[in-house]
């Protein structure tokens, strides 16, 4: 299953974006705006070449979209790793993995190309209400944004890098990981104080930036992601 949905505020984006919150107001777009020209191209999470599933757009329809899709979780139901990487676009704007998917909600956790990383946020509500799970290490984060106050320095950085990004579930309590085959300290814990979600899918998301910070048409926003 595939969506995108349109954000009128910046929690996707990292800290050095403006006028950020963390309470997402979304709305689930079915129609977008006319405009259309052969110039504008969108690939969404097509297999390439390499064997990672493609996202890549450079329509100025989707400023302030974010695009997901998810898969079978084939290693385990309790277990979800991918392989990612961003290729071009915005530098600040976040992309990562969703899990636990099932029709109407899902976790996320994003990163940027700088090394910053987000809180793990839960999706409900037809995934119109976004709220961040807990963890003991509050002071790691922006209170007002849930980004990293700092770049992990187990997270790759630049266009192009890639990053592992793994979590592991048990009960209501999601152990977040990156590049854990080199780094096998987690980077943190989080509990889901409510009921935690049972979907077993799992996918790649991918925020694109506002008319202000994408260069479109001639610079895409471009990110491919592979299921470990």
């Amino acid at each position: 299953m595939e969506g995108r949905m349109q954000s009128k505020k910046y929690f996707f984006a990292g800290a050095s974006v403006l006028g950020l919150a963390f309470i997402l107001f979304l709305t689930s777009c079915d129609s977008i705006g006319a405009g259309i020209t052969s110039s504008y191209t969108t690939i969404n999470w097509e297999t390439n070449a390499e064997g990672f599933k493609r996202f890549s757009t450079n329509d100025p329809r989707y400023h302030d979209y974010y695009f997901w899709k998810n898969y079978t979780n084939t290693p385990g139901e309790d277990i979800y790793e991918i392989e990612i990487k961003k290729i071009s676009g915005a530098a600040e704007y976040g992309y990562g993995m969703v899990f636990c998917f099932n029709s109407s909600s899902m976790y996320a956790v994003f990163i940027t190309i700088n090394g910053s990383y987000t809180k793990i946020a839960k999706f409900t509500n037809n995934r119109n209400t976004v709220t961040p799970l807990t963890t003991y290490n509050d002071n790691n984060y922006d209170s007002s944004t849930v980004w990293s106050n700092n770049p992990h320095p187990y997270l790759n950085t630049g266009y192009g890098a890639l990053n592992t990004i793994k979590i592991v579930k048990v009960g209501n309590s999601f152990t977040l990981y990156f590049n854990d085959d080199q780094n096998p300290t987690p980077v943190d814990t989080f509990i889901d104080p409510d009921s935690p979600l049972t979907g077993k899918a799992l996918g790649g998301i991918v925020f694109v930036g506002d008319s202000t910070d994408e260069d479109f048409p001639g610079t895409p926003v471009d990110v491919r992601m592979k299921i470990k």
